[in-house]
């Protein structure tokens, strides 16, 4: 072969080893751009579960969480942490990744809590992660978190070696709401690894950023409603008892009422043909000689039983409100400490032990004293009844500090360690007449007369008891 042919196929080699270079330039491209096409997709499609299971998280927190792992899933990194902005300046840890005993370390924000919210308004990636220069936010960000977890405790973390990238959340005024921040040992990561984030990624962290940002406002939402549900809920259910007791009330009342008319007419249709007896029998027993058995005998029983019937008269006008009505000022310790003096003997006889708290320097009340006594007697003889095998009682007074919804009042609460009254009789106990004393032991107004006195006062009377665990009344009136 000449040498012209040598030369001819030389070249033609030449240009073919050229077209075989470009060949594999081109293959070596295009397998880059499948890959970093794959990446891609594989990015979407974690940003797209990330989106699916943010809508099923119902707390911010699992939102933070669920954010880290496809952070750390996304780009092959084994620690993270999210915070979020605490009170005065403060940051919280609301969710770790890599990390030990972070949740909940609130840590100092310091310059990065005020007017430099603005540091944050991409995401950041750090120079020894991207060989770029142009995150020094970051870098503070990551040596301020160094420092506050040292001060929180926590000196085994090793924040701002491992560490590299930051994604902000803002709210949409603007307010930043939270921080992602991720990465990993730089020794751990091998060659055939994903690569670290850098500045190429900022497509993907803006799209994740606008993500968990929506997902995190969507279910800060849904978690303040699920709160005001619960709130309202509660003060429907809170409104429908008020209601109910009001109700419950104003039957009362009305029953009140509707007795008191009739106990009124009742009353004075009696009064005067006892006057007459009581007169007639109190007269024949003063003629009398005692030591006749045969009449004394039964003019003492008609005089005592008189009396008790007028007695009775006199509980039935003052429950009718036929009574004077003289109110003054009175300080209900002194009105207390009187009655206990009468109850003493039949207490002391019945082994019930009178424990008296009452506060000095109590605001004094406007009442009718000797209808407060009727009060206290009231109370203290039903709970003494109910001690049969003896007890304590015991009377406390006291004036609660007044408060924008309450006016000042003074309190009476009478206390026993009685058998208690069941739920089926604690709602009928202020009803006229009724009583669960055996015949002739009591007449059911007792109890009436107390809750009409009290309402009569512009006071409220309630009841704490349970079967076999004593009983509670509580008296309020409203202070001087």
């Amino acid at each position: 072969m000449s040498n012209d042919g040598f030369e001819k196929l030389r070249e033609e080699n030449a240009e073919l080893n050229e077209q075989v270079k470009q060949l594999f330039k081109t293959e070596k491209r295009l397998y880059a751009a499948q890959n970093e096409l794959d990446l891609q997709v594989s990015r979407i499609n974690a940003v797209n579960r990330f989106a699916l299971e943010a809508n099923l998280a119902r707390e911010p927190s699992q939102v933070l969480k669920n954010a880290l792992d496809m952070l750390c899933s996304v780009f092959n990194l084994g620690r993270g942490i999210a915070l979020t902005p605490a009170d005065q300046g403060m940051l919280r840890i609301k969710a770790s990744k890599g990390f030990a005993g972070l949740d909940e370390v609130v840590i100092a924000a310091g310059d990065f809590a005020g007017p430099q919210a603005a540091w944050f308004g991409s995401p950041a990636v750090h120079p020894s992660a991207s060989g770029d220069a142009s995150a020094p936010e970051l870098a503070k960000c990551l040596a301020h978190l160094e420092e506050g977890v040292r001060k929180a405790g926590r000196r085994d973390q090793r924040i701002k070696s491992e560490l590299n990238l930051l994604v902000p959340l803002h709210g949409r005024s603007g307010d930043l709401i939270a921080l992602l921040v991720t990465g990993d040992d730089d020794a751990s990561r091998l060659p055939f690894h994903t690569p670290p984030p850098s500045q190429r990624d900022m497509p993907f962290l803006l799209l994740l950023k606008a993500h968990v940002e929506s997902a995190f406002e969507n279910a800060l939402l849904s978690s303040k409603l699920e709160q005001f549900a619960s709130d309202l809920e509660k003060r429907v259910l809170e409104r429908t008892e008020q209601l109910k007791l009001t109700q419950e009330r104003l039957v009362q009342s009305e029953k009140m009422s509707a007795v008191g008319q009739l106990a009124a007419g009742v009353a004075h249709e009696i009064n005067n043909p006892l006057g007459v007896i009581l007169g007639f029998a109190q007269s024949l027993s003063k003629k009398i000689d005692p030591a006749d058995a045969g009449l004394s005998l039964p003019i003492t029983s008609i005089v005592r039983e008189a009396l008790r019937c007028r007695d009775l008269i006199q509980q039935l006008l003052t429950f009718s409100r036929t009574g004077k009505d003289s109110m003054k000022e009175c300080d209900l310790n002194v009105v207390v400490q009187d009655v206990l003096r009468m109850l003493e003997a039949q207490a002391r006889s019945r082994s019930v032990q009178i424990v008296m708290t009452l506060q000095p320097s109590l605001p004094k009340v406007l009442a009718n004293p000797t209808q407060m006594q009727q009060v206290v007697v009231n109370l203290c003889s039903n709970s003494i009844d109910a001690m049969p095998k003896g007890g304590r009682l015991t009377i406390e007074t006291t004036s609660p500090p007044p408060s924008p919804s309450a006016e000042r009042c003074v309190e009476m609460s009478i206390l026993d360690t009685g058998v208690g009254i069941p739920e089926e009789i604690r709602r009928k106990i202020f009803e006229p007449f009724f009583t669960t004393k055996d015949p002739g032991r009591g007449t059911g107004l007792g109890l009436a007369m107390v809750f009409d006195i009290v309402q009569r006062h512009h006071g409220t009377i309630d009841v704490q008891s349970a079967l076999g665990a004593g009983s509670s009344f509580k008296v309020r009136l409203p202070a001087v």
